[in-house]
């Protein structure tokens, strides 16, 4: 068994799974939360399991949400409907959807952590949309052009 840490609003939360971790971080392998029938079939049964074990597990719902969402787009990221409806009509759509907004929030600055090394002045130096298109700056009296690395 292994810990799962969800740090939220209200302290840390955690939930205690079985199985072994698969080699990124504290994420268990999927057939340690769910039935092999759910991992095969996937879709409504997948997400239902997993609900039901990550529930019962969490402190609160905002750490059972979290932790859904994290597992579900880690362990099964072609089961796009289940990181985008919720798998249980009780959840709050409010702390729905501001979950997945934080998960796509931690996504996209991951992505921005890795260009930031790729996209510096140098190698990037105005921003562009298109050959035609650039990016301006309108926090100025006069907008001014953009280069990738500003602000990092």
């Amino acid at each position: 068994q292994f810990l799962y840490f969800i740090g939220g609003r209200g302290g840390m939360d955690y939930m205690t799974l079985s199985g072994t971790p698969s080699g990124v971080g504290m994420v268990p392998q999927m057939e340690a939360l769910v039935s092999k029938q759910a991992v095969e079939q996937g879709g409504a049964l997948l997400g239902k399991e997993l609900w039901t074990k990550v529930s019962e597990h969490c402190n609160s719902a905002q750490a059972a949400v979290e932790t859904y969402l994290h597992l579900i787009t880690s362990l099964a990221p072609n089961e796009i409907q289940l990181s985008t409806v919720p798998p249980s009509p009780s959840i709050d759509e409010g702390l729905w959807q501001h979950e997945c907004m934080r998960l796509y929030i931690s996504g996209l600055n991951k992505l921005v952590v890795h260009l930031s090394g790729i996209c510096t002045h140098t190698t990037c130096p105005k921003m562009t949309a298109t050959s035609e298109w650039l990016f301006l700056c309108a926090c100025h009296k006069q907008p001014q052009e953009v280069c990738v690395g500003w602000g990092l």
